[in-house]
């Protein structure tokens, strides 16, 4: 591991990954740029690394349709799965970012799946529909969050009939307060959620003294008709708070109830993203796709079919086999000399036999 480490930091492994990383669009997907390892599964797996990189440069520079992952905040939308997971209340912006980032992964489903090429899916597309395929993005989740939560966060009046009703009581005890306030003279500021006056000391009789500002040259003072609106409206306060909270329970809870396929879904939304980077970054260096080499004796063409997952008539021969076959193909020195040291042994042994008889 050590070896295989230090022949990496040689080659650059970590200068190209940062800058195949700086070819994402989201933190997730420079996590994964950045965090690249090399292919261990067998030829195979490194074909289809390949297979993906030029479907993605194809489906930009051929069928002109770019993967888009504007929206989505992947960091955040982690973040808030895990503690969907655990049933621990989501804020406003963690809901925001749930779901836009629901319906960014809906749009790149849809624009993987709906490029046709004389009304028929292209076949070099294959291996990114088969990145996507089997994906739910669950937009009802996302049509329920906003109904309640905008773009920014913040919970809308419609999300229930009791924040409807605490910020009208709200606003109508911040209007009495205003007038009140302003009926009186100093200046109109507010003080730990509580509307006041500033004025100029000494304090007029029967306030209530809550505070100074200006080093002492301004007191902050409720007068006496003000300090039961001030009650009034921390009731209302109170309630909308009450009702937002089950408001971010419930949404909460449709969360979670999906947690999981949302988890594979932003899986598949970072893959994506690498997928992509990696195309982009080859199109930028103008990259050809490498050939492996493959044995004389297999007359150029060399199968990766005995090592792929799944294939019954393989097995751990063919594959101890099919790896032997590239390594003599790559390295055709040393394989002759393993053959004149297996043919060594095998005449000490013959000369062995002959001295024991």
């Amino acid at each position: 591991d050590e070896l295989r480490a230090q022949s990496l930091e040689a080659c650059g492994w970590r200068e190209l990954c940062e800058h195949l990383a700086e070819y994402a669009s989201t933190r997730l997907g420079q996590e994964a740029c950045l965090t690249t390892s090399l292919p261990t599964a067998g030829p195979w797996e490194s074909e289809l690394l390949l297979d993906e990189t030029e479907a993605a440069m194809s489906m930009e520079s051929h069928h002109g349709v770019s993967l888009d992952f504007g929206g989505v905040m992947s960091a955040e939308v982690r973040r808030a799965l895990f503690k969907a997971e655990k049933f621990a209340s989501l804020g406003g912006d963690e809901l925001a970012a749930m779901m836009a980032f629901i319906g960014a992964a809906t749009r790149l489903v849809k624009t993987v799946e709906g490029v046709k090429e004389n009304g028929a899916p292209p076949p070099e597309l294959q291996p990114l529909r088969d990145v996507v395929a089997g994906v739910v993005t669950h937009a009802e989740v996302a049509e329920k969050i906003r109904a309640c939560v905008d773009d920014q966060g913040g919970f809308k009046d419609g999300a229930s009939p009791e924040l409807r009703r605490a910020r009208s009581q709200r606003s109508t005890a911040e209007a009495k307060l205003r007038r009140a306030l302003q009926s009186s003279s100093g200046s109109v500021t507010t003080h730990q959620g509580r509307f006041v006056l500033a004025v100029t000391p000494p304090a007029p009789a029967g306030s209530l003294v809550v505070g100074v500002a200006a080093g002492g040259g301004l007191v902050l003072i409720e007068p006496p008709g003000v300090v039961l609106l001030n009650g009034t409206l921390a009731q209302c306060i109170a309630a909308e708070e009450t009702a937002i909270d089950a408001i971010r329970r419930r949404l909460t809870y449709d969360v979670a109830e999906v947690v999981v396929d949302l988890f594979r879904c932003l899986d598949v939304v970072t893959r994506l993203d690498a997928i992509a980077a990696r195309g982009r970054h080859a199109a930028a260096l103008n990259a050809v796709r490498p050939r492996f080499v493959a044995p004389p004796h297999l007359n150029g063409i060399y199968s990766y079919e005995t090592v792929r997952p799944g294939n019954e008539e393989g097995g751990d021969e063919a594959d101890a086999d099919a790896r032997q076959r590239a390594r003599d193909a790559m390295f055709p020195t040393l394989a002759r000399a393993g053959a004149y040291g297996a043919e060594r042994v095998s005449t000490n042994r013959d000369d062995d036999d002959d001295d024991d008889d």
